[in-house]
C-alpha cells in the first residue's frame, strides 16, 4: 500500500508542477488567506482574553495541530473528500471492481497539493510553540497532528457513508465536516460552560478537538494511550459502517460522449 501511495503522489505531482507558476501563485494565496483568518482571530483572543498568556497557547496549539494534520490529509488522502459524491453518483463502483480496499483507492484518487500551504503553516506554528514555550510541547503537537490525521480519516468516512441512505447525503456530509472542522481550530471549551461542554466529549469532536488539545497541554501518557485507542475505534467503527452502507448501494449506467 505504501508503494501505492507513493506512486499516486507521484502522478499527482507530476500533473501540478507542469503549471509551476500557478502552483506557486494558488500556494501563496492559500497562505495568505489562511494568515489572515486564523493569525487575526489569535490577536484578538489575545487582546480580549482575562488569561492572554493561556489563551495565545491554547489556540496556537490548535491551530498547528489542526492545520498540519488536515493539509496531510488533504495532500495524502484528498479523495476521501469525494466519497459521499462517489456513492450518490454510482462512481463507487470503478472502486470496488478492484482487489484493494475501495476506501484505500478512494482515498488515493486525488491529491490537494495545494494544501501544502497548510502544511507548512502548521509546521511553522509547531516551531514557534517550541521557541515559545519549550521542545518537549512542539515535538506533543507534532506527535497528535498525527494522530489526528486518521482521526479526520475517520470522520470523514463517516459522514460520507450517509450517501448509502439519502440523496443529500454529500452535502450533509459537508455542512458537518466544516463545523466540526471550524470547532476543531479553535479551543471552543474556554466558551463553553456547564451542560455545553458535552458536545466536546459525545461527539466527533472528542478526537478532532478534546483530545489533540489534552495530550499537548496536559503532556500525560495516559491522554495520549486514550486519544490513540479513541482513534483506533472511531476508525474501525468508520470502516464497519462504510462496509454496512455498500449492501445499499446502487450502481447507475452512465453514457459518456467524447465529442
Amino acid at each position: 500500500m505504501v508503494s501505492l501511495l507513493l506512486l499516486s503522489f507521484k502522478h499527482q505531482w507530476s500533473a501540478q508542477i507542469k503549471k509551476p507558476l500557478e502552483f506557486i501563485i494558488g500556494l501563496i494565496a492559500l497562505i495568505l488567506n489562511n494568515s489572515f483568518y486564523l493569525y487575526g482571530i489569535y490577536l484578538l483572543a489575545i487582546l480580549t482574553s482575562d488569561d492572554n498568556s493561556l489563551a495565545a497557547k491554547e489556540y496556537l496549539v490548535s491551530t498547528g495541530i489542526v492545520l498540519t494534520s488536515w493539509g496531510l490529509l488533504n495532500v495524502l488522502g484528498g479523495g476521501l473528500h469525494q466519497l459521499g459524491n462517489l456513492i450518490e453518483t454510482g462512481e463507487l463502483e470503478v472502486y470496488l471492481a478492484k482487489p484493494r480496499s475501495p476506501l484505500f483507492l478512494v482515498a488515493l484518487s486525488k491529491s490537494n497539493l495545494m494544501s501544502f500551504g497548510e502544511v507548512l503553516q502548521g509546521i511553522a506554528t509547531i516551531g514557534v510553540c517550541a521557541i515559545l514555550y519549550d521542545l518537549s510541547l512542539g515535538l506533543r503537537m507534532f506527535a497528535s497532528s498525527v494522530i489526528l490525521i486518521f482521526a479526520f480519516a475517520s470522520v470523514i468516512i463517516m459522514i460520507g457513508t450517509f450517501s448509502f441512505f439519502t440523496s443529500r447525503g454529500s452535502q450533509i456530509s459537508y455542512v458537518i465536516l466544516q463545523v466540526l472542522l471550524n470547532l476543531s481550530l479553535f479551543p471552543v471549551s474556554r466558551a463553553l460552560r456547564g451542560r455545553e461542554k458535552w458536545i466536546l466529549y459525545f461527539t466527533p469532536l472528542l478526537v478532532t478537538a478534546t483530545f489533540p488539545r489534552l495530550m499537548v497541554i496536559q503532556n500525560d501518557l495516559t491522554t495520549s494511550l486514550a486519544f490513540i485507542g479513541t482513534t483506533i475505534v472511531f476508525l474501525w467503527a468508520g470502516i464497519c459502517f462504510f462496509n454496512f452502507g455498500l449492501r445499499y448501494f446502487k450502481s447507475k449506467n452512465y453514457i459518456f460522449l467524447n465529442e
